[in-house]
């Protein structure tokens, strides 16, 4: 079954997320969806890996945390992306100067430089900014007045 970049960017627009860890070296590009179908046919597209949560709200997850299969996904969607669209550039941007080792602090090349942090941190601020910001994002709540 050949599934267009289209129709993926559709479902990550409306059941995916960025992740963004605090440390700023550590992203996680993920889709959860009560029906495991599609999540398999994604898994097999994109790569990553599948699980189950549990809860009151049982759902199944697909992620991908590898740079390599982050920006395949990403690179696939972003033309068609919407709703998150500012994210996806904004992760594609960050994700430029990430090592290729699991133990991006202290990889094969040694623990990150100053300047690669304070890069990362201006990114995940202006992330946070675009995100809450209703002229780039038309999806953000902030500043809308609730009767």
């Amino acid at each position: 079954m050949d599934i267009s970049n289209q129709y993926w960017a559709g479902f990550f627009d409306g059941e995916g997320n960025i992740y963004f860890a605090k440390d700023l070296v550590h992203m996680k590009v993920g889709i959860s969806q009560k029906e495991t179908e599609t999540l398999y046919l994604l898994k097999m597209r994109f790569g990553g890996y599948l699980s189950r949560t549990g809860g009151k709200y049982p759902c199944a997850r697909w992620e991908v945390g590898g740079k390599k299969e982050i920006v395949s996904f990403l690179e696939a969607v972003c033309p068609y992306l919407i709703v998150k669209r500012v994210e996806a550039e904004i992760a594609l941007e960050a994700l430029k100067g990430w090592r290729e080792s699991r133990n991006y602090k202290s990889g094969l090349n040694g623990p990150l430089p100053q300047e690669e942090i304070d890069r990362r941190r201006n990114l995940k601020k202006k992330f946070d900014e675009d995100r809450n910001d209703p002229k780039i994002n038309p999806t953000s709540t902030e500043g809308v007045q609730h009767a």
